[in-house]
């Protein structure tokens, strides 16, 4: 079947080659035949009215079929045109999309566990867990976003530097939150007997994080400062990404096709915080 079809398909394409293919060369053989005769009896034949005729209908007919063979091309072409524009608007807003729901989901990953230890000397024990994070959300898929690499292959390559980012990210602070519950925990709890041990009677018997470092082990210290380093490196890397490369996507797409509209992620937020922030103010009475 699909020989059959790629010929079928190939016809279709190329059907005004080959309706002027297969009518040319009999109207090329009719006017030989004729041209034939008045050398060989050096005389018109008396049936030239047929010849003129042949002639005549023969070219109404060829274009006749030039006319409807370049019609249905141009028909044919303007379809397939819609379906490129159709699949490609598809693809930019299916970008703009995922753009605008990873930066959401890592921002506020970082905003609820993150953000409140981030400059507190002891963030490597007093940031929460906050695991397991799952990674299936829609992905960008750049093989629809082909017809952009010629043009805009740079924004494509930050748009990947930005995906891999945002697993990193997730990958991160999983791994931090294993480690909290494997690790830190499990030591915290030996830090608190051994801190008991050399407590005087009377003095307060709870191990806060200012000494947490002096009663656990060095490698739980070095494992959790490195762990939880790298999550704001890598959170705080990932959230510039996707905000530096999310207006640049906005604007390719709005520039390739000014009469569609695209979802714009930060003129949403700034309404939602702007209606947020009218509601939060207090009515004058």
């Amino acid at each position: 079947m699909r020989p059959i079809k790629s010929a079928l398909t190939f016809i279709n394409k190329n059907s005004i080659f080959i309706a002027i293919g297969l009518i040319l060369p009999l109207l090329a053989l009719n006017l030989w035949y004729f041209l034939q005769l008045a050398i060989e009896k050096k005389e018109v034949p008396r049936l030239h009215e047929l010849a003129v005729s042949s002639f005549t209908s023969g070219s109404s007919a060829l274009i006749g079929v030039l006319i409807a063979a370049y019609l249905a091309y141009r028909y044919n072409t303007r379809i397939e045109n819609k379906k490129l524009e159709d699949s490609e608007v598809r693809a930019l807003r299916k970008a703009v999309f995922c753009i605008a729901i990873k930066l959401n989901k890592i921002a506020g990953i970082y905003n609820s566990f993150l953000k409140e230890n981030e400059l507190n000397e002891h963030r490597w024990a007093r940031t929460p867990a906050a695991g397991p994070i799952a990674l299936n959300i829609v992905e960008i898929d750049f093989n629809e976003l082909g017809f952009l690499h010629e043009e805009h292959g740079k924004a494509l390559l930050e748009l990947s530097v930005a995906e891999e980012s945002y697993i990193a990210a997730v990958n991160a602070i999983n791994e931090r939150s294993r480690l909290v519950s494997e690790k830190l925990e499990p030591a915290q709890k030996t830090a608190q007997e051994r801190f008991k041990a050399t407590l005087a009677e009377g003095d307060k018997n709870q191990l806060g994080y200012s000494r947490l470092k002096e009663f656990v082990d060095a490698d739980i210290y070095q494992i959790m400062s490195k762990a939880t380093d790298s999550c704001y490196l890598v959170f705080h890397s990932t959230i510039k990404n996707y905000a530096d490369i999310q207006p640049r996507i906005l604007e390719i797409a709005k520039k390739r096709f000014p009469n569609i509209k695209f979802m714009d992620h930060q003129k949403i937020l700034a309404e939602l915080n702007a209606a947020a922030a009218t509601a939060s103010d207090p009515k004058p009475e």
